[in-house]
């Protein structure tokens, strides 16, 4: 029986995942699913639940932390509750974009307003950089 309460999206992206308080693992995985309260990750190492992690897709990062890590065949499913979006200037990320703005729009809320000239000469002066930067959060429900 079905557990979940929020709606899986299921996706297929590599991602490159770091777990950051002690560098612990830093590896490629697979972007399995996006739901409304986080990500689903396959991986071929486990990581610890309460692991806080970054996840790099092309010029997108995603952080946030391990709710659970579950043999899954020959690899491991990891559920990411994601806690923090920064997403860049590629097609890609604007169609990921699109996506967590289904998803989560919890997360995206607080996106600012980018108009007017300051805000352009800005851009322009960080062009190698990620272009948004949104933030929130719920706790993970299952």
């Amino acid at each position: 029986m079905e557990r979940r309460l929020n709606r899986r999206f299921p996706v297929d992206l590599e991602v490159q995942v770091t777990e950051l308080a002690t560098q612990g693992f830093s590896g490629k995985g697979r972007l399995a699913d996006i739901s409304n309260s986080g990500v689903r990750l396959s991986l071929s190492q486990p990581l610890t639940p309460r692991d806080i992690v970054r996840l790099e897709l092309t010029d997108t990062l995603l952080f946030g932390h391990v709710v659970h890590s579950r043999p899954d065949g020959e690899g491991f499913s990891v559920g990411i509750e994601v806690q923090r979006v920064l997403i860049g200037g590629s097609d890609l990320s604007r169609l990921l974009q699109r996506l967590l703005e289904q998803t989560m729009p919890h997360i995206l809320s607080g996106e600012s307003n980018r108009g007017g000239e300051q805000d352009e000469r800005e851009a322009n002066a960080r062009s190698s950089q990620p272009e948004a930067v949104v933030g929130g959060g719920e706790q993970e429900s299952e």
